[in-house]
């Protein structure tokens, strides 16, 4: 449920109210600004998840491939950055454009590391909680079939984290995959789910501090 829905504004109310507008662009820029600081922890998490699999499991790995997806995403974030400083206005859209890099970023990862048998497969439901938080439902929708598209392609299409033979090393590898992969997807859904619904309270109270105020006026003219 998007910042608009819970206040109750559609286009035409945002014409006319200018500090409902106001915090409706802020609401945007401010979702925004935590999926920057989201993504940054997951360039962090995801160097670290491949220097230890390539260097501390000896997992056969195409670091040259992978390790440019990964810049490309930091890159990428580091202009998210620089266009939020420059004050320009913050979309819906533009929003939806920013979690689709994401998944686009990881699914690629994810092909080059075992696609569908990876532990960390999981993730691709983040850019969708996110979007179900603060993006209108049709996006969500959007969202959640671009995400089951890749699921599904990542099925069919990956290169293999082990040879025949290598089963039971796998199995113990995908259980501890598995458990830090829950980790990090709970604590990132947490933080900013709890963020955006801690915004929109603040803006409730803003709200209704606003409209008693005008009620307030309107009835000292009315004496």
């Amino acid at each position: 449920m998007t910042a608009s829905a819970i206040l109750g504004f559609d286009g035409t109310d945002r014409d006319r109210q200018g500090p409902a507008a106001g915090f409706l662009q802020g609401s945007a820029r401010h979702n925004l600004q935590q999926l920057v600081v989201m993504r940054n922890i997951a360039v962090v998490a995801q160097t670290l998840t491949v220097m230890v699999a390539y260097r501390g499991l000896a997992i056969d790995l195409p670091i040259g491939p992978m390790a440019s997806v990964i810049v490309a995403l930091a890159l990428f974030n580091a202009a998210t950055w620089w266009f939020l400083s420059s004050g320009r206005a913050v979309t819906d859209r533009e929003l939806l454009l920013q979690l689709l890099v994401d998944v686009a970023a990881l699914s690629v990862l994810l092909a080059l590391a075992g696609g569908g048998t990876n532990p960390f497969v999981g993730m691709l439901v983040l850019p969708l909680a996110i979007t179900a938080a603060c993006l209108p439902w049709t996006y969500t929708w959007l969202v959640a079939l671009v995400t089951i598209a890749c699921y599904s392609l990542l099925v069919l299409f990956f290169r293999p984290l082990f040879g025949a033979g290598e089963e039971a090393r796998y199995l113990q590898l995908l259980v501890a995959g598995m458990w830090v992969n829950y980790a990090i997807t709970a604590g990132m859904i947490a933080h900013f789910v709890s963020r955006i619904a801690l915004a929109l309270r603040r803006s409730e109270r803003m709200f209704a501090s606003r409209r008693e105020q005008e009620l307030y006026n309107e009835h000292l003219v009315r004496i």
